[in-house]
């Protein structure tokens, strides 16, 4: 199994409820539509904590078969208009590829 990690930063000015409500009733139907070969959808979204300059309002953990079928997915027109998607609700994001160690 291949995993990406998934960040987000919501837009200045947007206030965090619409920022969850938008990632979570809009665009995760959208990705889990469009996405061929997504296999897992996490969504992590921060509810409060003493928090930081810079942390991202939410993470994601996309789930695939390959690293071959993340990018294949994503090369689509589909996978192009979840992209584009996650442009109208996110001030700034980003993804790495990780590798999962299971500790307990």
């Amino acid at each position: 199994m291949f995993k990406a990690i998934f960040w987000a930063h919501k837009k200045e000015g947007q206030a965090p409820e619409e920022f969850s409500r938008y990632w979570l009733e809009v665009h995760a139907p959208l990705a889990r539509e469009k996405l061929q070969g997504l296999r897992r959808y996490e969504i992590n979204l921060v509810e409060g904590g003493p928090g930081r300059a810079g942390f991202p309002n939410g993470v994601a953990e996309l789930y695939f078969d390959t690293k071959q079928a993340f990018i294949a997915a994503f090369a689509t027109p589909e996978g192009k208009e979840v992209v584009d998607d996650i442009l109208r609700f996110t001030g700034q994001s980003g993804t790495v590829f990780v590798g999962e160690t299971t500790i307990v």
